[in-house]
């Protein structure tokens, strides 16, 4: 299972110290990746920047996604000339909602070709809890059809039930070629066997001291 370490989702951040050696203590107990605030990854990129096939990625118009399709563009581009090969991007909730699947199919059509300019990977955001499942199935399917293959179910800044992100997970692995990367309140033992056990690609860690 791909293991990722995420330090931008939260209110209250860490000093920079401690989540600089968070980030050491997560690859030495062989995470895959880390998802960083733009800001932190300047002063890192350096010292992790020599780990083969490492994810680093940053969020982009995080947590809402209600910018401007320009400025979330100019996000991307941004993020990846400070070296960020993969980008966090938030579904815009309103075109979920109002069903404009074909809009989010060109927005992110155009992200994925800036992405591969850059060699790096565009990732959605969908806080999938905010729509019914039949929304959020669609939105999914028009993210594949942009050319998006790496799909994140919720921002994890809000308190979402890791059961429920865990089922959204399985129900797009199983309803289209997207492979998802789960995120919710898991600070349990139990809450990461559970993501662990559900066979699914990927796991969101906010935090290792929890972990195991």
């Amino acid at each position: 299972m791909y293991l990722e370490l995420c330090k931008y989702n939260t209110l209250v951040p860490q000093d920079l110290e401690s989540t600089i050696e968070e980030i050491y203590s997560s690859i030495d107990m062989d995470f895959l990746g880390v998802a960083l605030p733009l800001f932190i990854l300047k002063r890192v990129y350096q010292e992790i920047s020599s780990i083969d096939n490492y994810v680093i990625s940053v969020p982009i118009d995080y947590p809402l996604g209600m910018s401007d399709e320009k400025v979330r563009s100019h996000q991307c581009v941004r993020a990846m000339r400070c070296n960020a090969n993969r980008l966090d991007i938030t579904v815009n909730p309103y075109l979920v909602e109002n069903e404009k699947y074909s809009a989010i199919q060109k927005e992110f059509s155009t992200i994925v070709k800036l992405c591969d300019e850059y060699n790096a990977v565009a990732r959605a955001i969908i806080n999938f809890d905010f729509f019914d499942l039949k929304k959020a199935i669609l939105c999914c399917r028009a993210l594949e059809q942009a050319g998006v293959e790496y799909v994140i179910s919720c921002s994890g800044l809000r308190n979402v039930d890791i059961s429920d992100s865990i089922m959204f997970c399985k129900s797009i692995e199983e309803k289209t070629s997207l492979l998802t990367i789960c995120s919710g309140s898991a600070w349990l033992e139990k809450h990461h066997n559970a993501v662990i056990g559900a066979d699914i690609h990927g796991f969101r860690v906010y935090s290792i001291k929890s972990l195991f």
